[in-house]
């Protein structure tokens, strides 16, 4: 009996009073806490709006490197452009490429006012490729370089190609860029509706509810969304730049995003999946809805908030990193777990849950027979 009274003297010094108070009040007027706790985080979500992604390469390493400071000296010598040039490849599909088709194609891209110069052609060993190299003006994570990958591809080459039969690709640093950003971009909302989807499916399962999974799906969609501003005011707009040491390069480096929501979906069901356990397990008790749901954030109040601290110290320990990127990623993470675990933990889930009712654990029964783990008919 001993070690029984002592799990359970355990248990109940993780349970938080204040914020079981908390959570009361919040459910005394949950319309308001709920209208209150979302328009906070719609605020904060305001600059998703303007998001622009865009290349970090050199330009998020600090300019006192010694790599940094050789390439700042190259692009005072010759251009900003020539420290990553624009490859052009031109692809006679088993033959040798015209040199006139070649020479022709060279001084089209010339003519574009975006290009310094080009290099003299060179030809592959078995001779079936030429290749050459375009110095841009501008440096390759600079949105105007991506535009002038996107000329050459869709008009500058087709039109010098003609009717000649060879093909040209344009390669290089820019043009990776270029493409890596327009991926992202395309397919980030795919990213998104599949994961939300998953998470529906499993907490589904585990909740035998659908309601409350489309609950957790739309609040950590709502503070995703809220980080993703911050991101964008901090490293887009250079809010508190000078703060964390560093020079704003007008965009949100592409990968940031689709990293951030990912991992912040496995953080977020972690704490739901605790959370509205502990809620259960008290409803099947009480069948008191509102005291469940109260007893089950104080219950569970300390351990969500210690693992968030941690994790917020964690993540803010690499904003001191000089990468911008780095820097990104980090700053977003840490303001998206304090905005789970305070706002949507402590006034999005209880008023939701206080206005939803009985409704919370709604689940078709046509869904509960075919779920895993139903009983048999």
């Amino acid at each position: 009996l001993a070690p029984a009274r002592s799990a359970r003297a355990l248990l109940g010094s993780a349970s938080s009073q204040w914020m079981e108070r908390f959570a009361e009040r919040v459910m005394r007027r949950p319309g308001r806490s709920l209208a209150l706790g979302t328009l906070v985080l719609l605020v904060l979500a305001a600059p998703v709006t303007v998001m622009r992604l865009g290349s970090s390469g050199s330009s998020a390493i600090p300019a006192s490197m010694p790599s940094i400071r050789a390439a700042q000296t190259i692009a005072a010598i010759a251009s900003p452009g020539a420290v990553a040039p624009i490859r052009v490849v031109v692809d006679g599909h088993g033959s040798r490429p015209d040199t006139g088709l070649v020479d022709r194609i060279i001084r089209d891209v010339q003519s574009d006012p975006g290009v310094i110069a080009t290099t003299p052609s060179r030809r592959s060993d078995d001779g079936t490729f030429m290749v050459f190299e375009t110095i841009a003006a501008f440096h390759e994570d600079d949105e105007r370089s991506h535009q002038l990958v996107r000329r050459l591809r869709e008009s500058v080459l087709p039109a010098a190609l003609g009717t000649s039969g060879d093909s040209a690709y344009v390669g290089g640093a820019p043009a990776q860029n270029a493409d890596f950003i327009e991926t992202v971009s395309g397919r980030l909302p795919l990213v998104i509706a599949l994961v939300m989807l998953l998470t529906f499916i499993v907490l589904t399962i585990l909740f035998r509810s659908v309601v409350l999974p489309l609950k957790a799906i739309g609040m950590t969609l709502l503070s995703a969304l809220a980080s993703y501003g911050v991101l964008v005011a901090v490293f887009q707009w250079g809010w508190f730049a000078g703060l964390l040491g560093f020079e704003s390069l007008g965009h949100v480096t592409a990968w940031v995003p689709p990293f951030l929501f990912c991992l912040l979906f496995g953080l977020s069901m972690d704490y739901e999946v605790f959370l509205i356990t502990r809620i259960r397990e008290r409803l099947d008790v009480t069948d008191d809805q509102l005291a469940a749901i109260a007893w089950g954030i104080g219950r569970s109040g300390r351990i969500i908030t210690a693992a968030a601290l941690i994790m917020v110290v964690v993540f803010l320990s690499f904003v001191t990193n000089r990468l911008i990127p780095v820097k990104e990623a980090a700053l977003g993470m840490a303001v998206a777990v304090i905005l789970d675990a305070t706002i949507v933990r402590m006034v999005l889930v209880p008023s939701f849950m206080a206005l939803a009712g009985r409704w919370n654990w709604w689940l078709p029964a046509w869904l509960d027979r075919r779920l895993p783990g139903s009983s048999p008919a």
